[in-house]
């Protein structure tokens, strides 16, 4: 029966594989939805920074510039990690 154990040593292993595979994608899901999260919090902060800054009687807006320009790059960033993270879920 030396068929049957290959076949049973060729499924035990392809069962290892399977489950290694399933636990790096939860694990990079996970990571995924911190730097998210992460993301969104620091969208958050540079918009919070902004209104700050404009509620002065002079405000700079060069750094208002600045800020700006970095919160849309978040946002731009926060908008490709959400679509990756939708991507992954419909597959």
């Amino acid at each position: 029966m030396p068929h049957l154990e290959n076949a049973a040593g060729s499924m035990l292993s392809l069962i290892c594989a399977l489950k290694r595979y399933i636990l790096n994608f939860g694990m990079e899901m996970t990571m995924s939805v911190n730097r998210l999260n992460h993301l969104r919090e620091e969208h958050a902060r540079l918009e919070a920074e902004i209104e700050q800054e404009l509620r002065r009687p002079m405000p700079d807006q060069l750094l208002v510039a600045r800020l700006k320009k970095q919160k849309l790059a978040i946002k731009d960033r926060i908008g490709a990690l959400g679509t990756g993270l939708d991507e992954s879920r419909v597959a």
